[in-house]
């Protein structure tokens, strides 16, 4: 899912460092938009905190354990156990870097499950061209195998000159 959103990523972009936001649809998503999100910048500095962010849209498939992130909700009160933290938590990462960025990891989700997930995240610009939104998109599988990968761990790539590329020295954490 994450591949098809990061395709209409590169489509929107057009050679422009940013997609603009109004070019966005998501009827374009068809089902993947349950699982998408979008957060805007509050601030003016080119690296807002969480606590400078706030969701213009949230995806009705992350409810289930974030039922009160709608519209207008601080990404720093996302709750600690939901999957929507681990799609948000690199969204100031993503404006810090100025380009998408994947994540992907593996944690303890409940008592015999993990998670397995990945979150790209990509910028958009508002209308006057400036780096304001971040467009997510999460999928994730809870499975009882855990041999594949050690829980805890974290992955982080971001796109560069037309490629992914590892970004070192990410600390894993544990929503």
């Amino acid at each position: 899912m994450v591949f098809r959103v990061a395709r209409e990523w590169v489509i929107l972009k057009r050679q422009k460092p940013y997609p603009s936001i109004n070019h966005l649809h998501p009827s374009t998503f068809s089902t993947d938009w349950n699982w998408c999100l979008i957060a805007r910048s509050l601030s003016d500095i080119d690296t807002p905190t969480k606590d400078r962010l706030e969701f213009e849209f949230v995806g009705g498939s992350f409810h289930e354990d974030a039922p009160s992130c709608v519209a207008g909700t601080r990404l720093d009160s996302v709750p600690y156990r939901s999957r929507l933290r681990f799609a948000t938590e690199f969204v100031a990462k993503m404006f810090e870097l100025r380009t998408a960025i994947i994540s992907h990891g593996i944690f303890v989700w409940s008592n015999a499950e993990n998670i397995r997930y990945r979150t790209i995240i990509f910028p958009f610009s508002d209308n006057a061209g400036a780096l304001k939104y971040a467009v997510g998109a999460f999928s994730h599988v809870l499975t009882t195998d855990g041999a594949a990968a050690q829980p805890g761990t974290t992955g982080l790539l971001a796109f560069r000159s037309g490629h992914w590329h590892a970004v070192e020295d990410i600390p894993s954490t544990r929503p």
